[in-house]
């Protein structure tokens, strides 16, 4: 058996779901519809679903070429720009707190058995936290941890927007083990996107698990079959025991 000593897992669609995206993405349209008022911009609903999808499609060029992702300030300016505004500090900083805190106002929901799993990992390994961040940054997804009452079974976290560096670049990891002091060949890696997380990992020369258990069209869109992951579950229980098979804590 390996010897193991610090897992790292994946936020979004790997501990918690998107559940609540509709309404996260309701309170975003309406801010900003408040910031166009008062700029007198005219627009309607298909106005915003394109504002949307283009910044998407900006976020998504970041993240791969540059390997960061963008901060929620630059969305704020992004969509701004789009509809024609001049951004004033006030409409960005209203835009930036309000996507911001829309995953505190609307908290996804843990995906099933995560907190048993954290409950019975954590007394073996050390555990982190690597994630990369869209409209919320990394504060307010501790706080949606904490919510969930999961927050305190993490040692370390490596938030992109904090960092400055998105998974795949190596940094995006080895922040985690620079705070643990923890040599980064003892570890495993647990995420649901493989260009990201697994190709991360297999960079690393370090052991991954695909999480399968929660696909959403957005992950889905980001599959690739030449990046193999150590192993592949569609159940947190099924990864607990795939760890507890295969390896020993140092």
């Amino acid at each position: 058996m390996k010897k193991l000593a610090v897992i790292t897992i994946d936020f979004w669609n790997t501990l918690l779901s998107s559940s609540g995206s509709e309404k996260r993405q309701l309170l975003r349209e309406i801010a900003l519809a408040e910031v166009l008022k008062k700029e007198n911009v005219s627009f309607n609903q298909s106005d915003f679903s394109n504002a949307f999808s283009k910044v998407l499609e900006h976020f998504k060029t970041v993240w791969f070429s540059e390997h960061r992702t963008m901060q929620t300030e630059e969305i704020s300016i992004f969509l701004l720009e789009y509809f024609g505004c001049n951004p004033t500090k006030e409409s960005i900083s209203y835009l930036t707190e309000v996507f911001s805190n829309g995953v505190v106002q609307e908290p996804p929901e843990l995906l099933p058995y995560v907190q048993e799993s954290l409950e019975v990992l954590s007394k073996d390994f050390s555990l982190g936290i690597i994630s990369d961040t869209y409209f919320s940054p990394g504060a307010q997804l501790r706080e949606v941890l904490k919510h969930h009452s999961i927050l305190h079974y993490f040692s370390t976290f490596s938030f992109s927007n904090e960092t400055g560096v998105s998974k795949p670049n190596k940094k995006a990891f080895e922040v985690v083990f620079e705070t643990l002091q923890k040599p980064i060949a003892n570890s495993l890696h647990i995420g649901d996107i493989k260009k990201t997380d697994i190709l991360g990992a297999n960079s690393l020369q370090i052991d991954s698990v695909l999480y399968t258990g929660n696909p959403t069209p957005f992950t889905t869109s980001l599959d690739d079959t030449t990046i193999i992951p150590t192993y592949s579950c569609s159940s947190w229980k099924d990864i607990v025991d795939v760890i507890f098979a295969n390896y020993t804590r140092i």
